[in-house]
């Protein structure tokens, strides 16, 4: 399999692991025949800040902070601007074309996960 999967802790919100879960089940539809391996490691953390995941492959490492869009359920994503900094708040934007007031919405701030060390 080209898919590995560690959990290192559970996830502490619901949001967060129904998206490992439809993450996971598109990687292995995408990549579960490649010959390349793709390492999904979840709740890691480093440094003694919590990660949601980390995805390595042959080419990159990506750390990925999974996030609840509450109002943009069912949208298509062109239609969602999700904009956030490193030390400061995560935010996203909703661009309906059909209408002329888009929609404003602000995310919980969320702390500086720090450097990448002691995984697990």
């Amino acid at each position: 399999m080209a898919v590995e999967v560690y959990l290192c802790e559970k996830f502490r919100y619901a949001h967060e692991r129904k998206a490992f879960g439809r993450f996971l089940q598109e990687m292995l539809d995408r990549y579960g025949e490649s010959p390349d391996l793709y390492l999904i490691i979840g709740e890691p953390e480093a440094n003694t800040a919590a990660m949601d995941m980390i995805v390595l492959t042959h080419r990159a490492l990506i750390v990925v902070e999974m996030k609840e869009l509450t109002y943009a359920e069912g949208l298509d994503s062109s239609e969602i601007v999700l904009r956030g900094k490193e030390k400061g708040g995560w935010g996203y934007l909703i661009n309906n074309p059909g209408e002329t007031n888009s929609r404003r919405r602000h995310l919980p701030k969320m702390p500086n996960t720090g450097t990448l060390r002691n995984l697990c």
